[in-house]
């Protein structure tokens, strides 16, 4: 399966440099910047020409809301003859005007004419994505569409055929995914419909020159989510593909569906007896996170390690271009609540996060994680803690007790967690405080109990702590 999207995105943003800020080194563009575009030189020289002569020059150049980086106009070869066709988003200057798509492309002389200028298909422009889906080599355009008082939208998908864009189906959605979900090497669409009536439904549709979009598959999900937060995509596992889908529920809750394909689509979690998704729910916002796996080398047996670094030496070279392209491998990890215990004089629910990876249908724990997000850092808690200790948080969020529970050493504070201002390093030994790490802003330290039953050394502590982002 080819992969257009970061192509074209890269792309596209270099063609909205040229055409508005006539710059010669790539940067996004800020949509106040996209409203008085002017004129540009270079390959792209006239585009905004043919547009305005086309459209008028009374016109407001748009950009997909949703999509990060794609700019007012995107660049592509939509018909596979090795020249790009562009596409540009504005609308007319004028009250009630709607987004409309323009389509460009040069004539044999090298002059960029306009071919055809398609209308809305809902209130703004949401996303523009391109994907071969019909495997011809060829990528399709697949644009999303706002809706008047409505929290879905409309699909609209567009071939070229015949020198033109024809749209060959539109359907309603309330969140949706380019993506190869049954590992098909083809690329699929996945809608997310969440309807008034409590029920929501994900369907993977395949699309074809000959038979347009058909169902490959459906399967339902928890209908009393408010909105979808965010869609992970995994191939961690290459033949069960997986979506990890984030939504609200009620207020403040949260929870995560997770479909994959096997034999048709799976939906991990949800009990069809209830309607719901009850195992990943979460009575506080927490999202799914991907964290890059870490790779350790490893010597063969018996090698010599001298030896072994000359030709790892050589090997580099040989492959430094292969290493470059690859990506770094990736999972996503699943929050799933988990109670702390509680002191005797403590009636409020105080919560952990235990995130678990999955595979065909499989969770497994990573471990059970206190997190900060005042401070932005997370301390894994060593296991022997698990269900035995709970904890404290002080008013500012700058300090946190960790207390046992239940045990012998019921009520014996076993560990302090405290941030300190940058300067402030020996107030913070002072008082018997051990550094764990630091960032342009704050240290991060612990003052530990060693004569505990619990106790945990500070090289443990160390390793158990993280800051987000790193």
């Amino acid at each position: 399966m080819k992969h257009w999207s970061r192509k074209l995105r890269a792309a596209g943003c270099l063609l909205a440099c040229l055409l508005l800020c006539g710059c010669s080194s790539v940067r996004f563009l800020t949509p106040m910047e996209t409203l008085q575009a002017p004129r540009s030189d270079g390959h792209y020289e006239g585009v905004r020409d043919a547009l305005e002569a086309a459209v008028g020059n009374n016109i407001v150049m748009k950009y997909p809301k949703g999509d990060d980086g794609v700019a007012s106009y995107m660049t592509a070869d939509l018909d596979g003859d090795g020249a790009d066709e562009v596409l540009a988003f504005y609308r007319q200057n004028t009250e009630g005007a709607t987004t409309r798509i323009h389509l460009l492309r040069q004539n044999k002389d090298g002059k960029w004419v306009s071919v055809q200028d398609i209308g809305s298909s809902g209130v703004e422009l949401d996303t523009v994505q391109f994907a071969d889906l019909d495997n011809d080599g060829i990528p399709e355009v697949v644009t999303g569409w706002s809706l008047y008082d409505s929290r879905n939208s409309t699909m609209a998908l567009y071939k070229m055929s015949d020198g033109q864009l024809n749209q060959r189906a539109e359907e309603l959605y309330t969140d949706y995914v380019l993506f190869d979900i049954n590992a098909d090497q083809v690329t699929e669409i996945v809608l997310l419909m969440l309807s008034a009536d409590k029920t929501a439904y994900c369907s993977a549709l395949n699309f074809s020159e000959t038979d347009g979009v058909t169902l490959a598959g459906r399967v339902q999900m928890d209908g009393n989510v408010g909105s979808y937060l965010s869609i992970l995509t995994s191939t961690a596992d290459p033949e069960h593909p997986a979506l990890f889908i984030d939504a609200t529920k009620g207020t403040d809750a949260t929870l995560t569906e997770v479909i994959y394909w096997n034999d048709g689509l799976i939906n991990a979690f949800f009990d069809p007896a209830t309607g719901e998704t009850a195992q990943t729910y979460r009575p506080f916002f927490a999202v799914c996170r991907e964290e890059v796996m870490q790779e350790q080398p490893q010597l063969p047996v018996n090698s010599d390690p001298l030896q072994e670094s000359t030709q790892e030496s050589k090997q580099d070279e040989e492959n430094a271009e292969d290493t470059n392209e690859q990506e770094p491998q990736t999972r996503i990890l699943i929050p799933f609540a988990k109670a702390a215990p509680l002191r005797s004089n403590e009636n409020a629910a105080k919560w952990y996060l235990d995130w678990h990876t999955f595979a065909l249908g499989e969770t497994q724990s990573v471990g059970v994680f206190y997190e900060n997000e005042a401070y932005h850092y997370r301390f894994c808690l060593p296991p022997q803690w698990v269900g035995k200790v709970t904890y404290t948080v002080s008013d500012d969020s700058s300090t946190v007790m960790f207390f046992a529970v239940d045990t012998q050493a019921s009520g014996e504070e076993l560990l302090r967690l405290r941030i300190f201002g940058k300067t402030q390093v020996e107030d913070a030994q002072s008082i018997g405080y051990e550094l764990l790490t630091s960032d342009n802003t704050y240290i991060y330290t612990a003052r530990l109990r060693k004569d505990t039953a619990l106790a945990v050394p500070l090289t443990q502590i160390s390793e158990l702590f993280s800051l987000k982002g790193r």
